[in-house]
């Protein structure tokens, strides 16, 4: 769950879609004390057990919504995306899907969001650059309308199975 101002975002991971649990992230709104749902965000190429929605930041009129689970081929199952959506002033429409540079199987990442005006961080908690499951966390930034990593943080001391990038902020 994300709030920000009068807008709260809540992940719903196992929403169901055509028999799947595909997952989605509701966006409410909050005017003179009555909260209505706005918007049902999905990933149009979601699959079974990607996990949307387990994580969700929101700052401004954007959102991130991450789906450790989601396969990015068949080969790299469980690989992760992060999905940002912006409004319009009309409503919620997706503008980028992003993923690791360099993605391997299991590496979950979106496991962790965290978004602040124009920066994104997205934990990579599984990833074996640094050794077996140590993890990751990219830290991305809002450039000429595209979202651009511009870091990958790593622990000095990772040891195996550290799960860095299990929680930002």
């Amino acid at each position: 769950t994300a709030l920000h101002g009068n807008r709260a975002v809540v992940g719903a991971p196992t929403d169901q879609r055509d028999g799947a649990y595909r997952g989605a992230a509701y966006l409410f709104e909050e005017s003179n004390g009555n909260w209505a749902e706005k918007a049902k965000l999905i990933a149009y190429d979601s699959g079974h057990a990607d996990n949307f929605g387990v994580t969700v930041a929101h700052c401004c009129n954007t959102v991130a919504v991450g789906a450790p689970g989601h396969d990015l081929s068949e080969d790299l199952y469980d690989a992760g995306a992060v999905y940002v959506y912006e409004y319009d002033g009309s409503g919620w429409g997706l503008t980028q899907k992003l993923t690791s540079d360099s993605p391997a199987p299991g590496d979950s990442f979106g496991n962790s969001v965290s978004l602040s005006s124009d920066t994104l961080v997205v934990g990579n908690v599984l990833d074996d650059s640094k050794g077996l499951n140590v993890g990751s966390a990219y830290v991305f930034r809002k450039r000429d309308g595209q979202w651009r990593r511009i870091a990958t943080l790593f622990p000095a001391e990772g040891d195996e199975g550290d799960s860095f990038g299990n929680a930002v902020g």
